[in-house]
């Protein structure tokens, strides 16, 4: 059945169905219905123009050993700690929070899988609750949303949890800047704003310059936060972006700024899973347009 002419044609698909007519079917047909789901078009896979079309010709096709590592959180550290920029502190890694119940802690801190994305727990205090973490970190070691979702390079990453030390101050978390890295040279920053308890975000160009880009996933769109000063911190960050993303042709590079210190917070090579919608739509053709494909031979399909 061919799936995205039925769309165009105007078939009156409901997502469930899509994706449970798709997710029987090679990976291609479960992407083509996610994407015509969030982006509300139909995607062109194997010669894309967008950027989430990229991303998804990424998941669909790229398996080069370069983004083997970038998804697992320690090897990504390790990475960042050769290249001489500052980590966070790595206090406990393994599989079993009971392990946590005789393991000193500072007083704050936070835990997140190794292996995937999208889940984090900020803890206070120096004792571990057991039960409340088994609670709060049930499903977390099982197979990634990402990896399910067909992002190949978690499937690269040791399952496992990982305890670092929690930067920022207070109950508020500390500001993430997002970097969109192609060929080494950083486009655009994603700034996140407090994402404990009034979670928005802020698009800016290497100068400084603010946007008023909004991204949307998964139906939710974040308020655009408030224009801040340029960071002092700016150009060395900038210096860690274009360090930590040598080598890809794009990868998104998370750091963070608290007093002259620039900290590593991950790589992601798959932002959004290719799923993320961007307002005004023209901005991700604008971002495709940064990222030239490495030349891969693709199977037939």
């Amino acid at each position: 059945m061919n799936i995205a002419g039925a769309f165009e044609r105007g078939r009156a698909w409901t997502a469930r169905e899509l994706l449970a007519l798709t997710s029987l079917g090679p990976l291609v047909l479960e992407r083509h219905a996610r994407y015509m789901i969030t982006q509300r078009k139909v995607g062109h896979f194997r010669h894309p123009t967008t950027f989430s079309e990229k991303i998804n010709w990424r998941i669909l096709y790229d398996r080069r050993e370069i983004l083997v590592d970038t998804c697992d959180k320690l090897r990504a550290k390790e990475r960042a700690a050769r290249l001489g920029i500052a980590v966070p502190e790595t206090i406990w890694f393994g599989t079993d929070v009971t392990e946590l119940a005789n393991h000193p802690l500072p007083e704050r801190w936070v835990l997140k899988p190794n292996h995937g994305s999208g889940h984090v727990y900020f803890g206070r205090g120096s004792v571990a609750d057991v039960p409340e973490l088994r609670a709060a970190t049930r499903g977390w070691l099982g197979k990634s949303l990402a990896a399910r979702s067909g992002e190949w390079a978690y499937t690269h990453a040791r399952p496992g949890l990982i305890l670092e030390e929690r930067l920022g101050q207070g109950e508020e978390a500390p500001s993430d800047y997002k970097f969109f890295v192609f060929d080494g040279e950083p486009a655009v920053i994603f700034v996140e704003v407090d994402r404990i308890n009034n979670w928005c975000r802020r698009v800016y160009t290497p100068d400084w310059s603010p946007l008023t880009v909004r991204l949307g996933l998964a139906g939710k769109v974040r308020p655009l936060a408030a224009v801040v000063d340029r960071p002092e911190t700016l150009p060395a960050m900038l210096r860690a972006a274009s360090a930590l993303g040598q080598g890809f042709d794009f990868v998104r590079v998370d750091l963070y700024s608290e007093g002259d210190t620039v900290y590593f917070g991950e790589l992601t090579p798959y932002p959004g899973g290719g799923l993320a919608r961007f307002w005004p739509r023209e901005f991700d053709s604008e971002l495709g347009a940064h990222w030239k494909l490495p030349l891969l031979e693709l199977a037939p399909g």
